[in-house]
C-alpha cells in the first residue's frame, strides 16, 4: 500500500540510526533468503541452515550479481554467478576454483537480533558497531506474534512522535477522558510515557492503561491493559526506512495468556506472577488477531497525514500537544553527522523497560 506524495525533506537524515525490523521470524525459514530493498540499499536478508539469521549487502564484490537471488548452503549464501559464498560477517569463506577468497571479497553485514518473533538489524551511516539495543521481553505465557506490513511515503520521525502527541490522540483516534499517568521522559535512546483512555468499541467505552517504550525511531512498543477484560496486550509499531521519502511499517500484536488480576486498575499486568484464569490457546490467538485489527486501523488513521504532512522545524505548539518539544530534542541523538567522530567508543548498554 502506497499512498499520497512524497513528503517534503526534512533537515533529519532520510536513515536515523538505530534497530529497524526487517522481516518476522516466521517469515524467515531455515534456508530461505529474501530480497529487501533497506536503507537506499539491497540487502539479502537469509536465515541458514543452522537457523541464524542474517542481513548481507547483496551486491557480490566479486562481479556485482545479486546476492539475495543465491542459495543458502550451511552457513553460507552462495552467490549465483560465480558460486563465491559468503558467512554471516559479510567475508568470502569459500570460491569453486583453487586457491584462496580474495582478500577483498567482503561485503556489508548488519548487526543483527532477533527477539519476540521480529528480526531487527542495526543500522549506522558510517558502519558503527550498535551501542544500544531495546529490551529484550519475557514471552513466556504470551500469544504467537501476529503482523500486518505496509509500505508508506512518510520519515519515522512522524511515527515515533505520535506516541507523545496527545492532542491527536482524541483529533484522530477518537479517544477520550485521556489522562497522563507518568509523563514522557527520555532516558538516553529510550523514552517512555503512561497515559489512562477511553476508546469505544461497538459504542461501548472501554477504559485502557497504555505504557509507551520507544527505542530509537524504529521500534516503538505499547503495553496495554484493558482492566474491565483483565487483557494484556502488546502493540507494537515498527517503521524501517527503505528509499528516500519511503518506509516499511510493520505493527504487530501479542496477546497474554491468562487474564489479569486488576484491583483499582493499577495492578501490573506484566508480572511472571499474575494468577488470574488462563485463556485457551485459540482464544488467545483469536484475541491478539482482533488486537491486530484494531491498531491496524488506528494506524491507518494517520496515514494519510503522514504521507501529506511537511515537517516544521519549530512549530507552534500549544499547550495540550504534549511532550513534542522533549521528543524532538531526544530524537536528534539518532540523526546522521557528516562525518563519524575520530573516536567514538560505544559502550553497549541495554535499557529495560520500567513496568
Amino acid at each position: 500500500m502506497t499512498t499520497g506524495p512524497i513528503i517534503p525533506e526534512t533537515s533529519f537524515h532520510p536513515r536515523p540510526t538505530g534497530w529497524y525490523a526487517v522481516a518476522t521470524s516466521a517469515e524467515l525459514r531455515p534456508g530461505c533468503v529474501q530480497s529487501k530493498e533497506l536503507f537506499s540499499q539491497r540487502f539479502a536478508v537469509f536465515r541458514s541452515e543452522a537457523g541464524v539469521a542474517s542481513v548481507l549487502g547483496a551486491t557480490c564484490p566479486h562481479l556485482g550479481a545479486d546476492l539475495s537471488r543465491g542459495r543458502v548452503c550451511g552457513e553460507h549464501l552462495r552467490c549465483p554467478f560465480h558460486g563465491f559464498e559468503f558467512d554471516r560477517a559479510g567475508r568470502c569463506a569459500a570460491i569453486p576454483s583453487e586457491g584462496r577468497p580474495p582478500p577483498r571479497a567482503q561485503t556489508r553485514s548488519l548487526p543483527v537480533r532477533e527477539r519476540e518473533g521480529l528480526i531487527l538489524a542495526w543500522w549506522d551511516e558510517h558502519g558503527r558497531a550498535p551501542s544500544w539495543e531495546p529490551a529484550a521481553l519475557e514471552t513466556q505465557g504470551w500469544s504467537t506474534l501476529h503482523t500486518r506490513r505496509f509500505e508508506l511515503r512518510a520519515h519515522p520521525l512522524s511515527t515515533s512522535e505520535n506516541s507523545v502527541d496527545l492532542a491527536h490522540f482524541s483529533s484522530v483516534h477518537g479517544f477520550e477522558a485521556l489522562e497522563v499517568l507518568e509523563p514522557a521522559r527520555a532516558e538516553g535512546p529510550y523514552l517512555s510515557a503512561r497515559y489512562r483512555f477511553v476508546h469505544r468499541f461497538a459504542r461501548l467505552p472501554v477504559e485502557n492503561l497504555f505504557r509507551v517504550h520507544l527505542w530509537g525511531l524504529g521500534y516503538s512498543l505499547v503495553e496495554n491493559l484493558t482492566p474491565s477484560l483483565g487483557l494484556a496486550t502488546r502493540l507494537w509499531v515498527l517503521a524501517t526506512p527503505t528509499r528516500p521519502g519511503h518506509m516499511e511499517l510493520r505493527v504487530g500484536t501479542s496477546t497474554r495468556t491468562r487474564l489479569a488480576v486488576v484491583e483499582g486498575g493499577e495492578q501490573s499486568p506484566w508480572s511472571p506472577a499474575i494468577r488470574g484464569r488462563s485463556l485457551g490457546r485459540a482464544t488467545t490467538e483469536l484475541i491478539a488477531r482482533f488486537a491486530l485489527r484494531t491498531l491496524a486501523a488506528d494506524v491507518s488513521a494517520d496515514f494519510d497525514i503522514w504521507s501529506h504532512r511537511t515537517h516544521v522545524e519549530r512549530p507552534a505548539l500549544a499547550k495540550g500537544d504534549g511532550a513534542i518539544a522533549l521528543y524532538r530534542r531526544w530524537a536528534r541523538q539518532f540523526d546522521v553527522s557528516p562525518e563519524p567522530p575520530a573516536n567514538p567508543g560505544p559502550t553497549l548498554h541495554t535499557l529495560r523497560a520500567r513496568a
